[in-house]
C-alpha cells in the first residue's frame, strides 16, 4: 500500500533546528530521504509499535514517531529528533 507522508509542522521545525546545528548534515539528509521512502510504502509495518496507532522508526541519525492511517492512505510524522552520538 502506498502512503502520502506528512509532517506535523512543529516536529519538522524542531528537526530542522537540530539538523542545522548538526555537524554532519549530509547524514541527516540521507536519513530524511530514507524515512520518507520507507514510510511511503507499508508504513503500518515499519518500525516498532507504540501506544494506539503510533509507531517509532529509527534511521540514524534521525528518529521519528508516526501514525499510519491506512484508511486514509497517509502517514503523519508526529515527532522527530536527531539521535545523539555516543562518545567512545
Amino acid at each position: 500500500m502506498k502512503y502520502r507522508v506528512s509532517w506535523d509542522p512543529e516536529a519538522f521545525r524542531g528537526l530542522l533546528r537540530q539538523w542545522n546545528a548538526a555537524g554532519n548534515p549530509d547524514a541527516a539528509t540521507r536519513a530524511f530521504d530514507a524515512i520518507e521512502n520507507v514510510l511511503s510504502t507499508d508504513a503500518h509495518r515499519c518500525g516498532e509499535s507504540r501506544d494506539g496507532n503510533r509507531r517509532i522508526l529509527l534511521v540514524p541519525p534521525i528518529g521519528v514517531i508516526f501514525e499510519a492511517r491506512p484508511d486514509m492512505g497517509e502517514v503523519l510524522i508526529l515527532e522527530a529528533w536527531l539521535i545523539a552520538r555516543r562518545s567512545a
